[in-house]
């Protein structure tokens, strides 16, 4: 580790951390700033170097920008998801162009826009490392910073901002295998439910876990289609929280420093992934629940599609400072 100003860096293997990648066409090319009705302004404020003696930020021009680096410092000396109890951690990593990302995103609230960001990624397909999680409750704008490692030798690179954008049409679906539901244009039906094996159950904190096969068919297989599943109890309420047997139990609140409830052990919050886009050719998808599917109503499943924004030629290095002479 090493520490520099108030930050401390953290070396982490390259790659370390990325479960899965994405592969990205971009449907949208930008260099700043994009904007829809969908999702508000995403803007690329500018750039840091975390590994100077002092942090050093520039602007897109690549013009360091002393108000850039005040900005950064402050909200990395705020966000609690980077500091703990002193000096700040950074990840990265040997042998690469290690960056902050600095962006200006839209404060989604309630009603305001349909769609929303999935994420950010470089070129790869790597999933960046949200730094902070800022909010300003007065403000429509929030600054969050993304870690980033670009090839050592790059002065320019690029990276994907994800979209998820709601389809219309809702489909609920009971875990009966061979059933089947349809809302506008999509049919969907469950072809199987298989009970995990043991060994491949340590994602669920050592409880049961089980993958459910859905099929989607109809028009929309024709466009990059997400699958969005809920489970759903008798009371028509999501299921949030199961025992190690994946059967439902009264959500428990914890709060530190107080005494620990009864029966708070064996407790799993609920953990599933989202089916994704299905396979074009079959149409289907495994889903992961630790919701044991004899205790689930039905399913609810809802449908979004995804768009994706290049932003281009970052630039990875400062310019010289304003009034320096080059010879």
């Amino acid at each position: 580790m090493i520490l520099t100003g108030a930050i401390l860096l953290s070396a982490v293997v390259a790659g370390a951390g990325q479960v899965f990648r994405q592969s990205f066409v971009a449907d949208d090319t930008v260099t700043d700033s994009y904007f829809s009705t969908d999702t508000g302004e995403i803007r690329l404020v500018g750039v840091c170097d975390p590994l100077k003696p002092s942090l050093k930020c520039w602007g897109l021009n690549a013009k360091p920008s002393a108000e850039l680096e005040k900005e950064v410092l402050s909200e990395i000396d705020v966000n609690s998801t980077i500091r703990r109890n002193g000096p700040a951690v950074i990840p990265f990593q040997f042998r690469r162009k290690n960056r902050i990302l600095v962006f200006k995103l839209p404060i989604n609230k309630p009603g305001l826009f349909r769609a929303s960001i999935s994420g950010f990624y470089d070129t790869d397909g790597n999933q960046l490392n949200q730094l902070t999680y800022g909010y300003d409750g007065n403000s429509s704008t929030k600054l969050e910073l993304f870690n980033f490692h670009a090839p050592r030798n790059s002065t320019k690179s690029a990276i994907h901002v994800s979209l998820s954008i709601p389809l219309r049409g809702t489909v609920e679906l009971p875990p009966n295998s061979v059933t089947e539901a349809s809302d506008a244009d999509k049919k969907v039906s469950i072809t199987r439910t298989l009970l995990l094996k043991p060994q491949d159950v340590r994602w669920y904190q050592g409880g049961r876990g089980w993958v459910v096969l859905f099929k989607l068919e109809g028009d929309s297989l024709r466009s990059r289609v997400h699958m969005h599943v809920e489970s759903i109890n008798a009371k028509g309420q999501p299921i949030n929280e199961v025992d190690l047997n994946g059967m439902p139990r009264p959500q428990i609140v914890y709060k530190p420093g107080t005494p620990i409830p009864p029966n708070f052990g064996g407790r799993r919050f609920i953990y599933q992934t989202d089916p994704g886009v299905f396979d074009p050719q079959t149409g289907t998808r495994a889903w992961q629940t630790q919701v044991n599917p004899s205790a689930v109503h039905h399913y609810r499943i809802t449908f979004s599609t995804d768009r994706s924004v290049e932003f281009q030629n970052i630039p990875l290095d400062a310019g010289p400072e304003s009034g320096s002479k080059t010879s």
